[in-house]
């Protein structure tokens, strides 16, 4: 019985789509790639798109291309890259900082948090926004509610 539970699964993997070579399989991605979109709105105004991940792992601004996300790395074009570790800590250009992400999926430094909440709402803590004034449109889940606070992080901090 257990031989025949192996080889199933062994089947079952054989037919899932590799990711590519040096790929985080989505399940264990720290940061996992999906379309979504910040938006951010003044009060009494209509929501404005702030920054876009797109299924490919392109971030985009108004301006244009913002950096790329792969294999929990962020690469900026302004310069940098910022890389999760297995830990759910996060290196900035290979050096380990204080930044990391806490159970809830809020990505914390020192007395900055950033929240993405399940309706797509996010809290920032010491910085950023007011409440009610940036939103995560998308499928969020416990994964993708972490790149969202590494993006709203990035378009506010």
């Amino acid at each position: 019985m257990r031989r025949g539970l192996v080889l199933g699964l062994v089947a079952a993997a054989s037919c899932t789509p590799a990711a590519g070579p040096g790929s985080v399989p989505a399940g264990n991605a720290c940061w996992p790639i999906v379309p979504l979109r910040i938006e951010e709105r003044d009060y009494g105004q209509p929501w404005e798109p702030v920054l876009t991940l797109d299924a490919e792992g392109r971030v985009r601004r108004k301006a244009g291309t913002f950096g790329l996300l792969a294999d929990d790395k962020f690469d900026m074009t302004m310069g940098g890259s910022l890389v999760c570790l297995p830990n759910r800590y996060v290196e900035q250009n290979g050096a380990k900082t204080a930044l990391h992400h806490e159970p809830d999926g809020a990505l914390v430094e020192g007395s900055h948090r950033v929240f993405v909440a399940p309706d797509g709402m996010v809290t920032f803590v010491k910085g950023g926004p007011g409440a009610g004034r940036v939103r995560v449109i998308g499928t969020l889940d416990e994964g993708t509610r972490r790149t969202a606070a590494l993006l709203a992080f990035a378009a506010f901090l």
